[in-house]
């Protein structure tokens, strides 16, 4: 980046395709494998800071916020810059965690297909006025159908003539890119996104590629490093040679040091996804080549769920999920206050909180994870603690866990042993996760 903010990755430890780095961003620092926590308001992002002041978890490298949220996420952020009564800058918790972690805002267009966001677009009074008249066509047609299956053609084809018709202006597609960018920059991101289409054919990847193009040459006026992004339709991990063009595009485009992946709704533990785990496996093997091509550049994976545990082994430098790691699904905690499932440090998979009150007891009324959260929860029975509590819980619980299983990675890749990672997985419940890992 010219004149502007720059992202500078440097290579620490290799052991064949796994590897650590020292990133920075500015005067931010992140250590990777890294996690990122997607955040959906300033609620969940106090129980963020909250987790840090209490584990300083060394790998967590920042947030992600979809850009409808950022907004309410982000307000006391964005607040003018307290100062003290001798006029001196003062600073507070919120501006103290930013300067250490880093903050991308997602444009988050794949609920341009998938509806059940869609309505936060309408209620945001940013949203450019192309997604608004797209969303009020979609609901018209949605009136005129009369099946479910007839709408779903009609989606389709909306949705592709809605990237088709952006692609296609120039003019109206820089004010698109440029506009999107802008919104980011306002938040005080550190890596600006493109706002690429969710890829569901051919034509949908060539509409991505251009616009990530676009948005490389317009973040030189922010003066902000952008990212390259590629949102997936899950079904597409299946399309291998659609994935070959995509590992081409990155391998020639030396332009940029960060690539962002995002399988939508992916998960691998399926027993019948064969050769979807088998395409991922190449896709992490194929990056961790790429990185040792170019040690100077980064891959990331969003909304990642049990992938998290495979991902940063091979390929991917960081990785993100929202705050309770499950990302099959969108599941609000404001909207489902009861007692939600906590993700076991040992079988690496979620739980239902009734058996996790039966863990419990049987484990003389502890939990089974040594973090900080967990380790603080002394009732007799889990029972006795209030919904509420108890979510708040398990959301530390999940950061907790996933900054030590970053270190777990790291420490592989440091003592040249990265199978202990293999080994850790072949005991858990997504040990058919194991399989998508290199084997060199």
């Amino acid at each position: 980046m010219v004149d502007g903010v720059n992202l500078i990755v440097q290579e620490q430890t290799r052991d064949r395709y796994a590897r650590t780095t020292f990133a920075t961003i500015g005067e931010k620092s992140i250590v990777t494998p890294s996690y990122f926590t997607l955040i959906q308001d300033a609620y969940e992002l106090d129980l963020l800071m909250d987790l840090e002041s209490q584990c300083h978890p060394s790998r967590l490298g920042g947030i992600i916020v979809r850009i409808f949220d950022a907004k309410k996420a982000l307000e006391r952020i964005q607040m003018q810059v307290p100062r003290d009564i001798f006029g001196r800058i003062r600073e507070d918790k919120y501006s103290l965690f930013m300067k250490k972690h880093a903050l991308l805002v997602d444009p988050s267009l794949e609920y341009l297909y998938y509806e059940v966001k869609m309505g936060r677009f309408i209620l945001d009074p940013q949203t450019p006025k192309d997604i608004v008249d797209y969303i009020n066509a979609l609901e018209q047609e949605k009136t005129k159908q009369e099946n479910k299956r007839k709408y779903n053609q009609a989606k389709e084809k909306l949705h592709q003539e809605f990237w088709k018709n952006i692609a296609k202006d120039n003019r109206k597609e820089v004010e698109f890119i440029k506009g999107t960018l802008e919104r980011q920059w306002r938040f005080g991101v550190d890596v600006t996104v493109p706002p690429v289409p969710l890829i569901t054919s051919r034509d949908m990847l060539s509409v991505a590629i251009e616009i990530n193009d676009k948005s490389r040459e317009l973040s030189r006026i922010g003066k902000k490093p952008c990212a390259t992004y590629f949102l997936l339709k899950n079904s597409l991990v299946r399309d291998h040679i659609l994935l070959e063009d995509i590992k081409e595009y990155i391998t020639g485009n030396s332009s940029q040091n960060l690539t962002i992946f995002k399988f939508k709704y992916l998960d691998l533990t399926r027993p019948k996804l064969i050769t979807e785990r088998e395409n991922y496996g190449r896709v992490m093997l194929d990056l961790s080549y790429f990185s040792q091509v170019f040690p100077n550049r980064a891959c990331m994976i969003l909304e990642n769920y049990y992938q998290s545990f495979i991902s940063p082994v091979a390929g991917f430098d960081l990785v993100s999920t929202s705050f309770t790691a499950q990302d099959g699904g969108e599941i609000s905690f404001s909207e489902h206050p009861s007692y939600g499932q906590y993700l076991d440090p040992k079988l690496l998979v979620h739980r239902n909180f009734d058996e996790m009150v039966d863990v419990y007891v049987n484990s003389h009324r502890r939990l089974p994870c040594s973090c900080i959260p967990c380790k603080s929860i002394t009732v007799k029975d889990l029972r006795d603690m209030s919904p509420n509590d108890w979510n708040i819980l398990r959301r530390k619980h999940t950061v907790a866990l996933m900054d030590r299983w970053m270190g777990y990675i790291a420490q592989a890749v440091e003592k040249k042993n990265i199978e202990l990672i293999a080994d850790r997985l072949a005991n858990s419940k997504i040990s058919i996760l194991k399989d998508s890992l290199p084997k060199i």
